[in-house]
């Protein structure tokens, strides 16, 4: 299936300021990070875009 007959993921934007965040751990320590989106696929799989 080519990639634009996929099915588009929903996507959820916070505005700075007002975003939830996540603890993500990585070179050894736990870091804060701020959620920019969250992509709800169609499979049922989420993704998260975070700033770090």
């Amino acid at each position: 299936m080519a990639a634009r007959e996929r099915a588009q993921p929903r996507v959820w934007c916070w505005p700075a300021g007002d975003r939830p965040a996540l603890y993500v751990y990585g070179g050894g320590t736990w870091k804060y990070a701020p959620v920019t989106a969250r992509l709800d696929h169609a499979d049922g799989r989420t993704e998260y875009q975070v700033t770090l």
